[in-house]
């Protein structure tokens, strides 16, 4: 099953701006146009879970990861092509990245957070013969509690 993403913003704003003409609409179904074609490039990530629980594209609301407590990333994808994905997962705390999981055909990853805080989960994915450090990637907030 192939997910698409449905550009309803572009359609609105297109819809709003043909009976109002403004700029500032343009720039907008413009900028919309472009996150949509970057959300829409294969292989696309379809959903990221942490424990269980989706934190990508459709947050749980207040979830809260526990520090010292195994959590499990997993990193759902989809793609129209033969070549297998690959998946990165880097994490940013106190201002600074680090590798936890450098590419390959495991889409998950055990992560044991050991300081409480705010991060940003980087979840890299590309395809086994791509040539580029990476072909979709998202950035995703996570708060780690004591």
């Amino acid at each position: 099953v192939v997910i698409t993403y449905l550009p309803i913003h572009v359609y609105l704003l297109h819809a709003l701006n043909s009976v109002i003409v403004s700029p500032v609409l343009q720039d907008y179904e413009s900028k919309w146009g472009a996150k949509l074609d970057d959300l829409n490039t294969e292989p696309r990530i379809t959903s990221v879970n942490v424990s269980g629980s989706e934190v990508w594209p459709r947050r749980t609301q207040n979830v809260n990861f526990k520090r010292g407590e195994n959590q499990k990333i997993v990193i759902k994808s989809a793609e129209n092509t033969e070549s297998e994905i690959e998946y990165k997962i880097s994490l940013k705390f106190n201002g600074e990245w680090s590798l936890l999981k450098d590419y390959s055909i495991t889409p998950n990853y055990d992560w044991l957070p050991e300081e409480e805080g705010d991060y940003i989960l980087g979840v890299f994915i590309k395809t086994k013969d791509s040539t580029e450090s990476y072909d979709n990637f998202r950035s995703i907030p996570i708060k780690i509690i004591n």
